[in-house]
């Protein structure tokens, strides 16, 4: 009887798989890594969480007499003497009350903001988004409600605190979240409607949304 012997692979054959493994492994692994901090998924999170905020804002105003946090004095639960005091996360504090998950606060590609382990922990370092203390949730589907936190004007950042913006201002993102592996810079708006949006700044479309607003002056308070 004959024995068959086992073909085995050739040196050259050995390296070819070899190389081609390491070129999958180079496709594949970064994809992993950056995809949920900087991609589709994370913007999707931003989307879906801001959307929550304006529909939990929306809810608390209908139990308040149709006014915002911003609009309703802390005496009465709301959070209206404390926007000078240029913390977004006075004016989410209020609505904790209707959202009790502390994860819609935060952007999950915001690598300097975590999560508070509760509502009722929450502090500036667990907010990602700015709010609009300019605006009612009767304003209409062009008003901005919130959004990222990554702003800037006129390629400078926009610090943490109390930011007036005035219409005509240049408005730009930074590529601090969702950056995109075209380099397109690009972060989430949520409106007074309750809708959402994902807005890019290639053809100024980000500087069009706020002048679209047609507004004199309207503070933003950014974490």
């Amino acid at each position: 009887m004959k024995l068959r012997r086992a073909k085995a692979f050739t040196l050259i054959e050995l390296l070819l798989v070899i190389a081609i493994i390491v070129v999958l492994a180079a496709l594949i692994i970064p994809g992993i890594i950056i995809e949920p901090h900087h991609g589709p998924t994370s913007r999707m999170s931003c989307m879906n969480n801001q959307k929550q905020i304006a529909l939990g804002l929306y809810v608390w105003m209908s139990d308040n007499d149709n006014k915002l946090p911003w609009q309703v004095s802390t005496n009465d639960g709301g959070a209206e003497e404390l926007i000078s005091n240029g913390q977004a996360v006075s004016q989410f504090e209020p609505v904790t009350s209707v959202l009790k998950s502390p994860q819609v606060f935060v952007c999950p590609s915001d690598k300097v903001k975590s999560m508070a382990p509760d509502t009722g922990s929450l502090t500036k370092s667990n907010i990602s988004y700015f709010v609009n203390v300019d605006t009612t949730m009767t304003n209409g589907a062009t008003n901005i409600l919130t959004g990222d936190r990554h702003l800037q004007v006129a390629n400078n950042p926009v610090r943490p605190g109390l930011f007036v913006y005035t219409n005509g201002m240049r408005m730009d993102w930074t590529d601090e979240l969702h950056r995109q592996a075209n380099f397109s810079r690009l972060g989430v708006i949520a409106f007074s409607d309750c809708h959402v949006e994902s807005v890019t700044v290639h053809k100024n479309e980000l500087t069009d949304l706020f002048n679209r607003q047609n507004v004199a002056s309207e503070r933003l308070l950014v974490p």
